[in-house]
């Protein structure tokens, strides 16, 4: 069978965490400084790869205490969202908000530029990886939001999404 998006069985699915650390009205970004990955040169969330047998908490915490030099203390899965494309991957990042650190903040990060952003002014960000514009301001100011969404690029191109939205309009519906 051709690897094709449609055709993902031979596809290596890997799990990832992404956090995003508020402090008040602000939020801790990292631009990529890497020219191999995918959001290379994008401000985001912090986090990477889940090592096998790894509990996602303690993935999240190790991942962004690497990256920035803080301990996150009260990491919160806030969503998922999942991805497929024509590569040899695909993956689901456990989306994590978290509001009480500790420690010092690196002045420079081997994996990029870290800088706290005004969560008002997200939406205005240049260079805000594409993924997140679809789901970022509404989990930063909504604490009772979960976000679940998949889609499907082609060529760094998103071609197809869907989330939860619809099921939760719907429900919401039902409920009145």
């Amino acid at each position: 069978m051709q690897n094709t998006i449609t055709d993902i069985s031979s596809k290596k699915v890997s799990p990832l965490t992404l956090v995003y650390l508020k402090d008040n009205d602000k939020v801790l970004l990292i631009k990529r400084s890497s020219k191999k990955k995918m959001v290379a040169r994008e401000w985001l969330g912090l986090g990477g790869k889940v090592e096998p047998g790894e509990e996602l908490i303690a993935s999240a915490r190790r991942e962004f205490k690497e990256e920035s030099g803080l301990n996150i203390n009260d990491p919160l899965l806030r969503g998922t969202f999942t991805w497929v494309d024509e590569t040899k991957w695909a993956g689901t990042l456990y989306v994590f908000i978290a509001t009480d650190y500790d420690g010092d903040l690196l002045d420079r990060s081997d994996e990029g530029e870290l800088k706290w952003h005004k969560i008002r002014d997200i939406d205005d960000l240049t260079g805000l990886a594409g993924h997140q514009k679809l789901f970022l301001k509404k989990l930063l100011l909504d604490d009772n939001y979960f976000y679940c969404g998949i889609a499907v690029y082609k060529n760094n191109n998103l071609v197809s999404y869907a989330d939860n939205e619809q099921c939760f309009s719907e429900r919401q519906n039902i409920a009145r």
